[in-house]
């Protein structure tokens, strides 16, 4: 029971390390509070992880795979005009959490950062590799729990290294390019679903 947590504790841990994941969190850890950035992603992950432990045949065989290409490209290209908008409010420098208590919705962030992680990582070498030692292990919550600490170990430790720099001067230029991060993410979702309708 150990060896299969482990196992997928491990693999998924080094599978994930340099993910283009790992670039999104570090950009919205230097936006946000750990908390608020954390919590979603802990979540997206355990949706992610269960779905390939549970339905990732399903997943695998899809009947309609550019629909997730497209419905990728539309939150990513959402969440890029939203970021690039609040890159020019006023007090750039600081920490963006008290405006979250007022103007911005708590939730709002929530989902937006549910949702882009959920789906950047839909379908990633991560989630097969998942989906893949369930069906060599038996103890199918064994590998779910260790797929999820190794998914957000990674991400977790990306997000410490994000909330440090978020104090540092002329940090409103690296927003502005983790903003391009969406862009370059719903570009990528938009061509894939090109390629797979046009053929």
């Amino acid at each position: 029971m150990l060896s299969s947590f482990l196992t997928s504790l491990g693999l998924i841990f080094l599978a994930e390390l340099g993910d283009k994941t790992n670039f999104l969190v570090f950009y919205l850890a230097s936006r946000y509070r750990l908390k608020l950035v954390v919590l979603p992603i802990f979540s997206a992950i355990a949706v992610l992880e269960a779905m390939a432990v549970f339905f990732g045949t399903f997943l695998r065989n899809s009947f309609f795979p550019w629909f997730s290409h497209l419905l990728s490209g539309v939150v990513f290209l959402v969440a890029f005009f939203w970021f690039w908008r609040e890159s020019y409010q006023k007090n750039e420098q600081s920490y963006p959490v008290e405006e979250l208590n007022s103007s911005t919705s708590t939730f709002r962030v929530f989902i937006v950062i549910f949702s882009s992680f959920l789906l950047a990582e839909l379908g990633d070498k991560t989630q097969f590799g998942t989906f893949a030692l369930a069906t060599r292990f038996d103890q199918s919550l064994m590998v779910l729990l260790g797929g999820i600490m190794g998914m957000f170990l990674p991400n977790f430790i990306v997000s410490l290294l994000g909330e440090k720099i978020a104090h540092l001067p002329h940090i409103k230029i690296f927003r502005k390019l983790g903003a391009f991060l969406f862009l370059l993410f719903a570009i990528v979702s938009f061509y894939q679903f090109l390629h797979l309708i046009l053929g």
